[in-house]
Parts: C-alpha cells; structure tokens; sequence
C-alpha cells in the first residue's frame, strides 16, 4: 500500500520490471533494474502527470519523443479504490535509432506475479493496462 519512485540513472533505462501481487493488501510490490541505453547518453528527461484513473485501465502510455526510453515509474495505492496510478519518466536517447518497435504479448493476469525483461539490444518505451 505504500508509494513508490523508481527513477535510473543517467545513461540507463528500465530493463526489468518485476511484480508481486499480495492478496491480503490488494496491491502489487515493485522492484526495477536499469541497464545501459547506449553512448553517449540521454539528452533530456522528464516525467508525466499521472497516466490513470483509479478502477480504470492505464490503457496505453508510451514516451512521446522520437528517440524515446522509458527510464522510471512513480506510483501510490488508494485503500478505497484498492487501485494505483501511475506516472513515468522519459527520456530522449542521443545518438539512437530506434526501428523495429513491437508490442508484446500481455505480461500480467490479475493475482499472478509478473517478471518482465527487455530482450537484448531493446528498449522499454511504454505500458498498456487493460
């Protein structure tokens, strides 16, 4: 039930993302790693207003720029709602070319635990909840 800010370091983008529902809480535990997003580094961060609503789906966000990396996640829990929003952080890769994007399949079922990493040579631009 407790907030969270998760925020890389320069230069490094989400590279995991993993996720532990509790049933007793109605609530998900985070944890993030980071890996390097390629030379010489990012040119500009920043971080969106909250993306959702409570008891609606996030539907889909992704980093709006043309070189994009999805670099943080910040998120609070509402008792009442039993639900989280969500806000991300961005940022701009310098140097990059970004092609062959996908989307892939759904990471997540309701009560389960989720572990996903971004393939080898890929970068996290966005998330969609449904």
């Amino acid at each position: 039930d407790k907030p969270f800010h998760f925020r890389c370091a320069n230069g490094y983008g989400l590279k995991q993302w993993e996720s532990h529902h509790n049933n007793r809480k109605e609530d998900r535990s985070m944890t993030f790693t980071c890996d390097k997003v390629g030379a010489p580094g990012i040119v500009e961060t920043f971080h969106t207003i909250y993306t959702n609503e409570f008891n609606a789906p996030l539907a889909s966000y992704i980093c709006p720029t043309s070189k994009p990396s999805l670099v943080g996640v910040q998120s609070f829990h509402d008792n009442k709602s039993e639900d989280r929003k969500y806000a991300f952080y961005c940022s701009e890769l310098n140097s990059a070319t970004v092609t062959n994007c996908f989307d892939t399949s759904y990471q997540n079922n309701f009560d389960y635990d989720v572990l996903y990493t971004v393939p080898r040579r890929k970068i996290l631009r966005g998330v969609k909840s449904e």
